[in-house]
């Protein structure tokens, strides 16, 4: 289970809205002070993420309480691969099925790239369909504070 500590912004019932800090390795870096990549980190990403989470258990839970969510590794492991190795694997297997059918070289890249787009669409799909789930929600573990 990937573990991380949120902040409660918000109680409705046995739902509730939490708020996590992102942590960069650059703040304990030693070279932070000359390296790009803190600035490119800190235009690109969003210091703060906000999200619902259920409460099943129906713990004491209080509007600013520290808690701990937490995401099953194998709902991580399995997202990864169906948003990167699914439109990849299309590609691939669009651009060896058109290198069969034709042998101009054009319509083989255009079979390729249109593998990666239908991927990318299984993806979203697939994506939408397990999200619906839950198990590729975070969970409420315990209240820290």
């Amino acid at each position: 289970m990937l573990e991380e500590t949120a902040l409660v912004t918000d109680v409705k019932g046995t739902s509730i809205s939490v708020r996590t800090v992102r942590k960069s390795a650059c703040d304990s870096c030693q070279a932070e002070a000359g390296c790009g990549q803190k600035r490119i980190t800190q235009l690109l990403i969003r210091e703060a993420t906000d999200m619902a989470i259920d409460n099943p258990q129906c713990l004491d839970v209080r509007v600013g309480s520290q808690v701990l969510i937490g995401l099953n590794e194998g709902a991580l492991v399995r997202a990864s691969l169906i948003l990167y190795l699914l439109p990849l694997v299309m590609m691939i297997l669009a651009a060896l099925v058109s290198s069969q059918i034709f042998h101009h070289e054009l319509w083989q890249i255009l079979s390729a790239v249109t593998g990666l787009l239908a991927g990318f669409l299984c993806g979203r799909i697939l994506s939408a369909r397990l999200l619906s789930t839950g198990d590729y929600r975070p969970v409420l573990l315990r209240v820290v504070l």
